[in-house]
């Protein structure tokens, strides 16, 4: 299966997320059906040797999907980070022809290329199921001297808009939309395209988001381009935990890079956000680290200390490199059961902290500090006072 360079991105993201829950539970759950699941594939091997290959191969694609299903369901946050419908373009799906689609779905593929008429390059369509709406899709991938420079999804049955991608655009620049800035151009697009868009829609939060780019052997990062995703919640929403929004993702100067159709963010991962603000505190007392005015970030937020790095680091590409370390030296020490962490960066100093707590009700941080301009970090557990 060959997929966008956005969704690869996406895909070699998940793969090297740790695994955040507040229990070891559901971990473990997962890890038992994951054991059956190979047990069975090996039964089948066993049986169809000729075919182990294309076995093989099916298994690592459905395991991907299993753990990535279950995966998104153990995350306490929202999920804005990680906001990308995933298009199975493989064996599910087929080629089909725009001459013989409804008009409504001609419609809908025609206001997005009225938009950007430099889009209209030779192309194929195929149609394919959407895991994230659960919906049967038309993908329309748009090509350009062999490369793959936007895609356009839409439903079906309906005509309605489920993403449109635009893969290949790059900017450096250092200063991120303010958070009117973005809702304000997010709704211009959405109005650009189609003004239905903006009249059942309206936006909500702004989630700061970002791209670090990199070279080969080099531990600091080369490039940051800053991104801003724009939810927009629809007018009339009768349950908050049912519905669909619009995510409409930009880059520092307003260009739009997608919009995608998904679940809106839920309140209750807010109530789990609070949760861990308690815990965070406590970490914080156990480690005597009230007497400093800590720029505080959450693992799932991080993109903000790149939107906004403090003077200790000066620039996204600094912060975007403390992040990449804090992250890798994180995963040495993540153990099932841990609480998603906390990174506490010094307003004026080269210093850092991961906190958490484990399972066992013991507090951990990841210290980090910087030594002939590297960024190093040491493991420092506290059993909480009785």
């Amino acid at each position: 299966m060959k997929l966008s360079h956005d969704h690869e991105s996406l895909f070699q993201k998940l793969r090297s997320m740790p695994h955040y829950t507040l229990t070891g539970q559901k971990t473990e759950e997962i890890q038992k059906v994951l054991l059956k699941k190979v047990e069975q594939s090996k039964s089948k091997l066993q049986l169809y040797d000729h075919l182990k290959w294309i076995v093989i191969g099916a298994a690592v694609f459905f395991f991907g999907f299993l753990f990535y299903k279950n995966y998104e369901s153990l995350l306490p946050v929202q999920q804005s980070a990680l906001p990308s419908p995933y298009i199975t373009t493989g064996a599910t799906a087929k080629s089909v022809s725009l001459d013989n689609m409804p008009d409504s779905i001609k419609a809908t593929f025609e206001k997005v290329l009225t938009a950007f008429p430099e889009l209209r390059l030779p192309y194929t369509i195929e149609s394919d199921y959407d895991r994230p709406t659960n919906h049967q899709v038309y993908v329309m991938t748009l090509k350009k001297a062999g490369d793959d420079v936007a895609a356009i999804t839409v439903d079906e049955k309906t005509g309605q808009l489920i993403s449109f991608n635009r893969y290949g655009l790059e900017n450096d620049a250092q200063t991120p939309l303010s958070i009117e800035q973005a809702k304000e151009k997010a709704a211009d697009w959405l109005t650009y395209i189609d003004k239905q868009l903006v009249q059942d829609y309206i936006a909500s939060t702004v989630t700061p988001s970002a791209t670090i780019r990199g070279e080969e052997g080099k531990e600091k990062p080369t490039g940051v381009q800053l991104e801003s995703i724009v939810e927009f919640q629809p007018r009339s929403m009768p349950d908050s935990h049912d519905s669909f929004s619009y995510f409409v993702t930009l880059d520092a100067q307003g260009e739009l890079m997608s919009i995608r159709y998904r679940r809106g963010t839920s309140e209750e991962n807010k109530e789990v956000e609070q949760m861990l603000q308690a815990v965070w505190e406590e970490a914080i007392a156990a480690f005597q680290l009230t007497n400093v005015d800590w720029v505080k970030i959450d693992y799932f937020e991080m993109e903000e200390l790149l939107h906004h790095p403090p003077i200790s680091l000066g620039n996204p590409i600094e912060a975007a490199y403390l992040q990449e370390i804090a992250k890798t030296e994180l995963l040495k020490y993540r153990i099932k059961g841990d609480t998603m962490p906390l990174l506490l960066v010094h307003p004026t100093e080269k210093q850092a902290y991961m906190l958490w707590k484990r399972e066992n009700g013991v507090y951990a941080a990841l210290e980090l500090h910087q030594e002939k301009e590297k960024w190093v970090g040491q493991l420092i557990e506290k059993i909480p006072s009785k």
